[in-house]
């Protein structure tokens, strides 16, 4: 994801989309521990009370406030002109991860989401993509969202994640998902995601997955009761990958929901690479937002145990059939 090349990027954003009083984003959308980032502020207030937290959510509720999720860090009070200008936000030795700096004011108070990079990449044995650039896609601020109306065809990666002054729903599907993850202490590298997903609009709707060959990962299935043709409870959809003619060789198409939309069909895929790295997808965005149903949360551990090597001897899977997304 680019980021924006100083405070104008915020200023642009604030008026185009006729912000509340204080805006804020960083000016990279990752960082590793100790960096010291920039981040951009737009406010009109004398003084900002800066603090950095967390996106692991007490709340059993995904929709609770990111606003209130517990600190990672001391906050501080700085002196400001209104108007705009840049803070530094040092890093922490934090574990990698989605974080937000939350800056208040006397007007309010804003967050703005940053992702931690770890501190040497490969030391973990799984790595997760953070949709950055889906964000984007729904983020509604000056109009830009794709899912405003046909017409939209582009969207700025330099704008604050912000609608009227609450973070796009980052909750629902994001966040339940790392909190599943610190719940369970699975330890990945968290990387910015640098391509888009495969986008498909239309509304929420209740699919389920068919398993398909639960025989070639049954690793992944372990404990579920699932087998082929067995349906996965849940709630997927909206955002899909799905397989191609130029997928990578060998995929293994191991569950899928045929006709998610008119012509469109969500497959959760496996494979490996040449230098055996082994790359799972799930398929669609709301799999991860399902971390606390009692299938997916099942499969989610067998994933972590099986890809950080506890169960490495477990055969590698072919498949006749090409195609699936990374």
């Amino acid at each position: 994801m680019v980021g924006p090349s100083g405070a104008h990027a915020v200023e642009r954003a604030a008026s185009r989309a006729h912000a509340p009083t204080t805006t804020a984003l960083f000016a990279q959308p990752s960082y590793s521990p100790g960096q010291v980032a920039q981040l951009r502020v737009v406010a009109d207030a004398s003084q900002l009370t800066v603090q950095p937290i967390a996106a692991f959510s007490k709340s059993p509720n995904p929709y609770a406030p990111i606003a209130k999720d517990p600190p990672v860090g001391p906050a501080r009070t700085v002196p400001w002109r209104p108007g705009s200008g840049t803070l530094t936000v040092r890093i922490g030795k934090w574990p990698s991860g989605v974080y937000f700096v939350r800056v208040r004011s006397q007007a309010g108070q804003v967050v703005a989401p940053v992702v931690v990079r770890p501190a040497h990449l490969g030391q973990a044995s799984v790595a997760v993509v953070v949709p950055t650039y889906t964000w984007q896609a729904y983020n509604r601020r000056g109009g830009d969202t794709w899912y405003a109306c046909g017409c939209v065809h582009t969207v700025d990666l330099t704008r604050p994640y912000l609608d009227g002054g609450v973070p796009y729903n980052f909750g629902q599907y994001d966040r339940n998902f790392f909190r599943w993850l610190a719940r369970n202490k699975a330890r990945v590298d968290v990387l910015a995601d640098d391509d888009l997903n495969r986008i498909t609009t239309g509304a929420e709707l209740r699919h389920l997955y068919r398993v398909l060959r639960g025989d070639r990962v049954p690793w992944l299935f372990a404990g579920t009761g699932l087998k082929d043709g067995s349906l996965i409870p849940g709630y997927f959809g909206i955002e899909i990958d799905g397989t191609t003619a130029t997928s990578p060789p060998g995929t293994t198409v191991v569950a899928t929901i045929a006709d998610i939309f008119p012509g469109e069909t969500a497959d959760m895929t496996y494979y490996t690479t040449a230098a055996g790295a082994e790359v799972f997808d799930a398929g669609t965005i709301n799999f991860g937002g399902a971390a606390d149903n009692a299938y997916v949360a099942r499969m989610l551990r067998n994933l972590w145990t099986h890809m950080s090597g506890a169960m490495s001897s477990s055969p590698k899977p072919t498949s006749r059939r090409g195609g699936g997304s990374g």
